[in-house]
């Protein structure tokens, strides 16, 4: 049963995105490219049926960015409001109980928007998924923002409707959360990662090899 405020975010989600236009290939974000950058550093290039999940993608620009460059990217969001061969409307924990596994997991901006639950059990799910070569790499709002705790629950008016909620962390929160199954390639907690228009919030940026 889902929580009441993925719900929530879900309602808010699905409304953002329905605003959006239907001509989606759009640029990709700024952590695309940062991933992509890394990606062929870590594969030398060798892109030969290299199968990448976007979690949570979106309005899918950063699937298409990949597909583009040779990655064979396949977006989930249960809130996409278009149709696109290469978007999954699903929840991601009902698509990697029933794949194989793939060579990169990708989650830009939804490790704030799901319970903390839903993240231990898609940490989980992912670990036991991978194989020695395969990455995840996922950048998330932090909660430096909001004072120093290691974890902050804030309520935030966006565009559209309705408030939705983000569950924030500490670069070192995550890290002790995914030291047991993960090993962490790489680890930034910045602002002038993410910016966009007048905002620029320090977000976390994590690589994570399976241990």
């Amino acid at each position: 049963m889902k929580d009441f405020e993925e719900t929530q975010n879900n309602s808010y989600w699905r409304q953002f995105y329905s605003n959006q236009k239907e001509d989606i290939k759009i640029e990709p974000t700024n952590f695309a490219v940062f991933s992509y950058r890394y990606i062929e550093t870590h594969f030398e290039k060798n892109f030969n049926n290299l199968k990448m999940l976007d979690i949570g993608c979106g309005n899918g620009r950063d699937v298409f960015f990949f597909r583009e460059n040779g990655i064979e990217a396949t977006g989930v969001d249960a809130n996409f409001s278009h149709e696109s061969e290469y978007i999954l409307k699903e929840d991601v924990l009902e698509i990697l109980g029933r794949e194989n596994g793939y060579d990169i997991y990708y989650a830009r901006f939804f490790l704030h928007t799901i319970p903390e639950s839903k993240l231990n059990d898609l940490l989980l799910k992912i670990s036991q998924q991978m194989s020695t070569n395969s990455i995840l790499l996922f950048e998330t709002r932090s909660s430096r923002d909001h004072g120093h705790a290691d974890k902050s629950i804030t309520n935030f008016k966006g565009q559209v409707g309705d408030k939705h909620y983000r569950i924030l962390y500490s670069r070192t929160y995550l890290e002790n959360k995914v030291n047991k199954n993960f090993r962490v390639l790489y680890a930034d907690e910045n602002t002038g990662l993410a910016t966009y228009k007048t905002e620029d919030p320090t977000v976390i940026r994590m690589i994570l090899g399976k241990k």
